[in-house]
């Protein structure tokens, strides 16, 4: 009888695996996550969705001050952050996340247009400075070019891979938005682009599908095209399109094909 109580009263051992792992789900429940979403969820998948948690609170200032109409303040607040932060970190853990987070709040009504808007073209503006800035590569390195198709006004991640190709040596023509099929592919012929670069966010599948058929025929053989985006995961490639549901997975292919 005493073993048995000695049994039940004995105290539960928790690892700091346990401990870390409690103070993830009380930070995703904070954050607005059920519990029944959360409970599931393994290792990684907790990590991962507590670390995207982690990102959206250390944005959380910056939206705020979009929201209540104090745009400078917002400007200054993004400069301040690009400032302390290494080129990728700020793509990464600052242009990625906020842009996110600003789309979900304008379309549950608690940002403006013009809140979006503002936003884009700051970050836009500390893009193109990256860009001027970085390191001349040489003539000799490859071309990629970075736009995004015909109907797609979102440049913000076609502007993120012409910074981070730049950073990565490669020699970059960026295009800006909104380019056909048929000028891409002359581009591509007369600059002799290894790489051509898209990003989407909003075009409908049956659009894209037909712009990731006219790239194949038309973009000369010896480039590649490498897409980005929501919009390039229902799609199963050709051998030369690649297809990137993660920008973070960008400068491993650009070191592959720099070698």
């Amino acid at each position: 009888m005493t073993d048995f109580i000695s049994a039940k009263l004995k105290p539960h051992t928790y690892t700091l695996r346990h401990a870390e792992r409690l103070r993830s789900l009380k930070l995703c429940i904070d954050a607005g996550y059920r519990i029944s979403t959360l409970v599931g969820l393994d290792a990684k998948d907790l990590q991962s969705m507590t670390q995207d948690v982690v990102l959206r609170n250390a944005l959380r200032p910056g939206v705020e001050l979009l929201r209540v109409g104090r745009f400078a303040d917002f400007a200054l607040w993004l400069a301040d952050r690009r400032r302390v932060q290494e080129t990728e970190d700020f793509i990464f853990t600052t242009v990625s996340p906020l842009m996110n987070l600003v789309g979900a709040l304008w379309a549950e009504g608690r940002l403006s247009v013009a809140d979006e808007h503002f936003a884009s073209m700051q970050i836009k503006k500390l893009l193109l400075d990256s860009l001027d800035l970085c390191e001349a590569p040489c003539s000799s390195a490859p071309l990629i070019i970075a736009t995004t198709p015909e109907g797609e006004a979102h440049e913000i991640g076609a502007l993120c891979a012409a910074v981070l190709a730049r950073q990565a040596g490669w020699n970059v023509l960026y295009l800006g938005p909104n380019l056909s099929v048929m000028e891409i592919a002359h581009a591509a012929e007369r600059h002799g682009a290894r790489c051509v670069c898209l990003s989407s966010i909003s075009l409908a599948y049956r659009a894209f599908e037909k712009i990731l058929a006219g790239l194949h025929a038309t973009v000369p053989a010896h480039a590649d095209i490498v897409i980005g985006g929501p919009v390039s995961q229902p799609f199963v490639a050709p051998e030369r399109i690649i297809l990137l549901q993660d920008m973070r997975d960008f400068p491993a292919y650009l070191s592959r094909r720099i070698a």
